[in-house]
């Protein structure tokens, strides 16, 4: 091989052997070794240019420049084959050298830091975990999305099927979104909604009134309703909404613009007009019923009351509301507060489920009577709220229900009365009888004669007796003739005043005018009499006793409340006295039959009795005002007549014998039958006597052309006296005939005597009174 041309390499040409070939393989192989050198801080430069995040960045720059330095010292050794550069390929070497042991010195203190470093193993299974947390992270986000996406297409759904009418505005009006419902008021869809304001779709007015509401919205910042009537542009529909407006913020707190929602409550407002028409209605009649309304809350407080019980109690609700009712209004007297208080809790409880009568006191001390009826308020729980009580006042009709309970008293001894009087008044018959004859015998014997009277006195008052049961049971027959009240009182004021004694003073008033009435004389008389003497005995220390008549016009309303017979003027006959007065419950049971306040042997309770069944059987009526300590006034209204008769003369008495002519006497009484026999043959008649009404009947038929007249008892076993009567008349039409019995009134009213006119006497039977009755019909 020529060497001649490589002298100038000689160090490397002899290292070299002189082979082009292995210098070659070294230049080349340096090259490409400085090649890769001089890549490897490309890529380190590449690598943190990615990851600023790396903690090595210094060393890695270090280690950069020795890579950098190492691929020089490369260049450099396949350089010096062709030129000697031998002192800048030395420079570069201790260069390098020096830059790598100072990469060494500061790599020494990261080699902890590196060693914490995980390992590359370690590393990837790390980063698996993380790719797997991030793909788990990446599903769940996917997930969620998709639920957002779901729960928003829900709102949005929801946001447009809402029959309310929902929009969203931005702080200048502008229209950011609205829902299906409130397309309909504009008559246009959303997309041609969103953008616009009122003021493309209304007139000026209405969408300044919806500017101005949305501004102060947004200036109260809290949400504000009211309520408007809207037309539907769709179709017209109009319709009354309730708006509510709220302000929208952002999470920052700030304003982005004002939510509207409107719902229509036309047929709620319809319905609730309705209800309060139904609840004025219902109000009105509890406010104009003519019973009380109450309702006491669970202590018996008063709580409400309507327009009823103000009138009748005088007091406004105003002035007791929430005051206790029982001391109120519910009088103390005889434990009645109590005995109400205790009903009032058993009604609240459930316990009392009827109805109960008890008084209250009006503002003006009145006393009425109420019947109650009682329902509990409960709430929806089933908690008690009080009592609801409908109250009738039913003082009137307790007053009626008194009087129908004095009169079937009446009633009552009018029957035990009419049994007595009948037997009693035949006894009388026969004792008056004999003792009359026996009278009309002993003409010398003056002592004789004196017993005799005293036997027809006591028979007298014996009769009187039997008069006076009758009187106050209302069954004695009473001959009513028209009379006047003023002249009864002038012809028995003088009796009166020996009646009522020298201390006590008679004055009398009598109006001016005939009072002209229908009535038993005697027995108009009688009450005068009563009367004055209960109130003698009223003023034992005397006082004035006054009489007063007067005339009064008695209307439809007032004679319903006071069960007056019929409408029309009354004379009025007023007696009072100045005496000690009656208290209530007295005046409530005056008029009963025995009852008195007198000690026992000093009354027998008769008296007034007496005047209240006379009173009735005239068809009048009665009444009493008294108060202890202020004396007594009794009221008598007599039905007044307006064709008055005067009347004439009393006609002479007949003579009492008679001619010889026949009677047929029907008695069943032995006794009373054998004295009228007597007294009819002692004043020369003729007599045939018969049993009952059937031996009557036959006897008459065999003396048919005899019998001038029959005198018949009204009851008699067997036949009564009006059936002997009908089958007598039908075998002689003319025949004439007296009726007689001692029953009362109503029996022989009953047995059709009375009501037919046909001529009656009474028992007892005193022998002048027949004997003229009896000459009477004959002369007809």
């Amino acid at each position: 091989m020529d060497h001649s041309s490589f002298s100038a390499y000689m160090a490397h040409g002899y290292c070299l052997l002189w082979e082009p070939r292995l210098i070659w393989l070294h230049v080349i192989s340096d090259i490409l070794t400085g090649l890769a050198y001089f890549s490897i801080p490309i890529s380190l430069v590449y690598f943190l240019f990615k990851r600023r995040d790396f903690p090595f960045t210094h060393i890695a720059v270090v280690f950069a420049i020795i890579f950098v330095s190492c691929g020089i010292t490369h260049f450099f050794a396949a350089y010096i084959i062709y030129s000697p550069v031998y002192w800048q390929e030395g420079y570069v070497k201790a260069a390098t050298a020096l830059i790598s042991i100072i990469g060494a010195i500061m790599f020494i203190p990261m080699i902890p830091k590196a060693l914490s470093l995980p390992s590359l193993q370690n590393a990837l299974e790390e980063i698996k975990g993380l790719n797997k947390t991030l793909g788990k992270q990446l599903e769940e986000r996917t997930i969620a999305e998709k639920a957002r996406a779901e729960s928003e297409s829900r709102l949005r759904i929801l946001f447009q099927t809402i029959p309310d009418l929902i929009w969203l505005k931005d702080p200048d009006g502008v229209y950011l979104s609205c829902n299906t419902m409130f397309e309909r008021l504009f008559g246009a869809g959303e997309t041609d909604i969103v953008g616009k304001t009122d003021y493309d779709f209304v007139d000026r007015a209405a969408a300044d009134l919806f500017r101005e509401h949305d501004r102060k919205v947004m200036a109260a910042g809290k949400p504000i309703s009211n309520e408007k009537w809207l037309t539907f542009a769709d179709d017209g529909h109009h319709a009354l909404v309730h708006i509510i407006k709220t302000p929208m913020h952002d999470d920052k707190g700030n304003l982005i613009g004002v939510l509207g929602i409107a719902h229509d409550i036309t047929d709620r407002k319809q319905a609730e007009e309705a209800l309060q028409a139904e609840k004025d209605f219902a109000q009105s009649i509890i406010q104009t019923a003519q019973a009380i309304v109450l309702v006491l809350d669970t202590k018996g407080n008063i709580v409400n009351f309507n327009r009823y019980m103000e009138e009748i109690s005088g007091y406004r609700l105003e002035e007791v509301q929430g005051k206790d009712w029982f001391s109120t209004f519910v009088p103390q007297d005889m434990g009645i507060r109590t005995r109400t208080r205790e009903l009032f809790f058993k009604s609240i409880s459930d316990i009392q489920k009827h109805g109960n009568v008890s008084p209250i006191v009006t503002k003006d001390r009145r006393e009425l009577m109420i019947e109650w009826h009682d329902k509990t308020l409960k709430d929806k729980k089933g908690n008690v709220l009080g009592l609801l009580t409908i109250g009738q006042d039913v003082t009137e009709r307790k007053k009626l229900e008194g009087q129908l309970r004095q009169s079937q008293k009446m009633e009552a001894i009018g029957t035990l009365a009419g049994g007595v009087a009948h037997d009693f008044n035949n006894i009388l018959s026969a004792i008056m009888g004999f003792g009359a004859m026996a009278q009309s015998r002993v003409k010398d014997d003056e002592k004789t004669k004196k017993f005799i009277d005293e036997v027809l006195a006591g028979a007298e008052r014996a009769a009187e007796l039997t008069h006076s049961l009758l009187a106050f049971s209302r069954k004695q027959t009473i001959t009513l003739k028209q009379t006047d009240i003023n002249d009864i009182v002038r012809k028995i004021s003088n009796m009166l005043v020996r009646v009522i004694g020298e201390d006590i003073k008679l004055t009398m008033m009598l109006i001016n005018r005939e009072l002209a009435v229908m009535a038993d004389r005697g027995q108009i008389e009688q009450v005068l009499l009563n009367l004055a003497t209960n109130a003698r005995d009223a003023m034992p220390d005397g006082g004035e006793l006054n009489i007063q008549t007067d005339m009064v016009n008695i209307d439809s309303s007032y004679a319903e409340a006071r069960l007056f017979e019929k409408t029309g003027m009354y004379a009025v006959l007023m007696v009072s006295d100045t005496g000690i007065g009656m208290d209530q419950k007295t005046r409530e049971n005056i008029f009963e039959p025995f009852f008195t306040t007198k000690e026992v042997g000093k009354g027998t309770g008769l008296g007034l009795a007496m005047v209240y069944g006379i009173v009735k059987q005239h068809g009048s009526n009665i009444n009493v005002y008294s108060e202890p300590g202020k004396g007594t006034t009794f009221r008598v209204y007599l039905p007044m007549i307006t064709d008055t008769v005067k009347a004439g003369p009393e006609p002479a008495q007949p003579a009492p014998s008679g001619s010889g002519e026949t009677i047929l006497l029907a008695e069943d009484d032995p006794q009373v039958r054998k004295i009228i026999s007597i007294y009819l043959q002692e004043y020369s008649y003729r007599v045939i006597e018969a049993e009952n009404g059937e031996e009557a009947v036959r006897k008459f038929i065999k003396n048919m052309d005899a019998v001038s007249l029959v005198l018949l008892d009204v009851i008699m076993p067997v036949k009564n006296g009006r059936d002997a009567y009908e089958e007598i008349k039908k075998l002689n039409p003319d025949i004439k005939a007296i009726f007689m019995s001692g029953y009362t009134d109503d029996i022989i009213s009953r047995k059709g005597i009375l009501e037919k006119g046909f001529d009656f006497i009474s028992k007892p039977i005193k022998p002048y009174t027949l004997m003229s009755k009896i000459k009477d019909v004959l002369e007809r």
